[in-house]
C-alpha cells in the first residue's frame, strides 16, 4: 500500500506531531535478570486516527534509547503525514455505498529480553489503513552492553546464516506439512519456507536474544501466506558464543 512504501522512505524525517506523550516508570523481571527501562507513550484520538504507542527506553544505555525513539518517532511522523488525506479519500468513496470508514489504527507494542551480555527489545507495530486488514511489522534491536553497540545475529550467537537457514527452514517446513489446515499445496509450502529462510541477512535481522537461545521472527508473507499470521523459531546456542548447529532430522533435506 502507498503508506506502508512511504514509512520505508521517511526515516529521517524530524518527529513533529501534536500528540499525548507520557513517560511511566516500569520494572520488570526477564529471564531472571532485573531489567530497569521506563515506557513512553504516545496517543493520538482523531476522526482519522487512532494510537497507542509504547516503546522502552533503558538506564544507563543513550545509543540504544536514541536509536529506538527515533525509530518509533520517525516511522509514527511518517504515516501521520499522510494517513489523515488518505483516510478521507478513503471515507468519500466508502460514503457512496452508505459505508462508514473507521479511522485508522496504528499501535506500537514491545517486548523486552535481557542476557548476562545482551539487551533485546522487539517492536510490533499494526497498522490498519483502510484495507481488508491490518498488517504487522517487527524490528528488532539486539544491543551489546559489554560493547555499547548493535549485533547483528551470527555475531550474537556464533550460528552462520547456514546454519541459522538450514535450522528455520527445517523447523517451518515440518510445522507446516505437519499441520496445513489451509489446503495449501506441499510444494507451495516448500517454496514459501525456502524464500523466507535463505541464508541472507536480511532474513535474519529480527530476533532476540535468551541465555541459551535465540528467537528468530517471520513477519507476515515472509515464509507462508497471510493466513499463517507471524511465524518464530527457537535456535539453541551455546551461551560462549560458538554456534552450535542443533540435530534435527529435518537438516540437510533442503
Amino acid at each position: 500500500m502507498k503508506i506502508k512504501k512511504l514509512l520505508l522512505v521517511c526515516m529521517s524525517v524530524v518527529f513533529i506531531t501534536a500528540c499525548t506523550s507520557t513517560k511511566v516508570e516500569d520494572n520488570k523481571k526477564t529471564n531472571n535478570l532485573k531489567v530497569k527501562y521506563s515506557v513512553e507513550k504516545i496517543s493520538d484520538n482523531f476522526d482519522y486516527l487512532k494510537s497507542s504507542i509504547s516503546f522502552p527506553q533503558f538506564d544507563d544505555y543513550p545509543v540504544l534509547n536514541k536509536t529506538i525513539k527515533n525509530s518509533v518517532e520517525n516511522y509514527y511522523d511518517s504515516f501521520k503525514r499522510y494517513a489523515e488525506s488518505d483516510w478521507k479519500e478513503l471515507a468519500e468513496i466508502r460514503a457512496k455505498d452508505n459505508a462508514k470508514l473507521p479511522p485508522f489504527d496504528y499501535n506500537v507494542s514491545f517486548e523486552v529480553s535481557q542476557t548476562s551480555d545482551f539487551i533485546s527489545v522487539l517492536l510490533r507495530t499494526y497498522i490498519y489503513d483502510g484495507g481488508a486488514h491490518g498488517s504487522t511489522n517487527l524490528s528488532a534491536y539486539n544491543f551489546s552492553k559489554k560493547n555499547n553497540k548493535f549485533v547483528n545475529i551470527v555475531e550474537a550467537t556464533g550460528l552462520s546464516y547456514k546454519e541459522l537457514s538450514q535450522y528455520c527452514n527445517a523447523e517451518l517446513t515440518k510445522k507446516f506439512l505437519k499441520d496445513n489446515s489451509q489446503g495449501i499445496s506441499d510444494q507451495e509450502i516448500i517454496e514459501w519456507v525456502n524464500e523466507g529462510t535463505f541464508p541472507t541477512p536480511d532474513n535474519y535481522e529480527i530476533f532476540m536474544l535468551h541465555e541459551n537461545f535465540v528467537v528468530v521472527y517471520f513477519e507476515e508473507y515472509s515464509v507462508a501466506p497471510y493466513v499463517y499470521g507471524e511465524q518464530s523459531v527457537k535456535v539453541p546456542f551455546n551461551t560462549s558464543g560458538q554456534g552450535t548447529r542443533p540435530s534435527s532430522p529435518w537438516l540437510g533435506r533442503f
